[in-house]
């Protein structure tokens, strides 16, 4: 994707190795950041992850000057599922799993990680990238059991887990998808409306600005 540099890219995932950017983005202003973080024994810590990330967003959010241009959060449904349910339990040592009020609080938390970098991204006019990751469609099929009709749940492909995403006011919402070695993007909000198209072998960054997003 060719986002304006420089880029600072947090990593939640540990998915992107350095190497990688050197290697085929040798040109590119691209500043890796691992905010997941690992004890001697290589386990993850999250609790210690959710300090990390609240340090590097406090970081950029203290800025004068220096701001990126684009700045990439990967894997936000980490902050919810993982970072910010880890502090829940950090707070309530003993506690295994939080229940429904719980889980409220720590959309709550999640909501005041994330919708500062919105409104940072509105007023100094970078772009902000946050990615998510999809969750199993589920359908309801009848069968057969010792002669009875019976109905149960079989996934049927993937789609967007929207509550990582759709209370933090994204002005461009794209699902991106792939079939073989053809890869597709689904815009489902925009400032022009929806779209859907074949993105294989162009940039991203590109297309969104062909199109005028």
């Amino acid at each position: 994707m060719q986002w304006e540099e420089p880029i600072v890219y947090l990593d939640l995932e540990r998915r992107v190795k350095h190497e990688t950017c050197d290697r085929y983005f040798p040109d590119r202003l691209i500043d890796v950041r691992d905010v997941l973080v690992v004890d001697k024994h290589y386990n993850t810590d999250y609790y210690l992850s959710y300090l990390a990330l609240k340090k590097e967003i406090e970081s950029c959010l203290g800025k004068k000057e220096g701001v990126p241009a684009t700045l990439v959060v990967d894997g936000i449904t980490d902050v919810r599922n993982n970072y910010c349910k880890a502090l829940w339990l950090h707070k309530n040592p003993g506690k295994r799993q939080p229940g429904k009020e719980s889980w409220r609080l720590i959309n709550e938390w999640t909501r005041e990680i994330l919708e500062p970098l919105m409104n940072l991204s509105k007023v100094l006019g970078l772009d902000l990238v946050l990615t998510a990751q999809c969750k199993d469609k589920y359908v309801t099929v009848s069968a057969k059991d010792e002669g009875k009709r019976v109905r149960e749940q079989s996934t049927d492909g993937r789609v967007p887990n929207t509550k990582d995403w759709q209370n933090y006011g994204s002005s461009v919402l794209a699902e991106l998808s792939n079939i073989g070695k053809k890869y597709f993007v689904k815009i489902t909000k925009s400032p022009i409306g929806r779209d859907n198209f074949e993105i294989t072998g162009r940039s991203l960054y590109g297309v969104l600005v062909e199109k005028g997003l």
